[in-house]
């Protein structure tokens, strides 16, 4: 089990996001189905966020953050740009549809290092866990009533699709507790030579 930690006087806590964002073109297709979605199903969450893969997500003491980002530079070191490459709809329950790929397997390599080289600064706070990535997908809407999935399911359910794009790099963001808005820390680009889906066991 996790142990708790509590923020300490010299340092406040803060939520930190690891993600890895589409190409530009896939991003700009993927809001123009969101925004299909928000239109034709009135699925005002579906434009809430941008189109992006969460690596990895947990609270971190600010004072923390530099050793974290180190951490996460020495994972990417031992990650090779790799191609994603998106092909169907998808969907989870009865309330989320996303867009599925192919290989899954270097977003989830990509979690367990992390998880190897940075999870012990990664503890439990409050009630959040840390997360690491485990299925990778694309949201397009998520918390769907039912009458929303239903229509919108029956339409997108065999539209199939063909987007790709070179991962090469992912992208550390941070909002204060409580706060309502990510910023940017650190932009960090995968620059090892092995591929990430073919990776075994430990490398630190």
């Amino acid at each position: 089990m996790s142990a708790i930690i509590t923020p300490n006087s010299e340092g406040r806590m803060c939520e930190y996001l690891l993600m890895l964002s589409p190409s530009d073109e896939v991003k700009e297709e993927t809001m123009r189905i969101k925004r299909i979605f928000k239109e034709q199903y009135n699925c005002w969450y579906a434009v809430s966020s941008y189109p992006h893969f969460t690596l990895a997500y947990s609270f971190l003491n600010e004072n923390e953050e530099e050793k974290f980002i180190k951490n996460l530079e020495d994972v990417a070191a031992k990650i090779q740009p790799f191609l994603v490459e998106l092909y169907k709809f998808d969907r989870f329950s009865s309330s989320t549809i996303f867009i599925d790929m192919i290989n899954k397997d270097p977003f989830i390599n990509i979690g367990k290092l992390v998880k190897e080289k940075a999870g012990y600064m990664m503890k439990t706070y409050k009630k959040d866990k840390p997360e690491f990535i485990k299925n990778p997908h694309l949201t397009v809407a998520r918390g769907m009533r039912k009458d929303q999935f239903e229509q919108a399911w029956a339409e997108w359910e065999s539209v199939e699709i063909n987007y790709h794009f070179d991962a090469t790099e992912m992208v550390l963001l941070k909002k204060p507790e409580g706060g309502r808005k990510y910023e940017t820390i650190k932009t960090i680009p995968f620059s090892g030579t092995a591929s990430a889906g073919f990776i075994q066991g430990s490398l630190f």
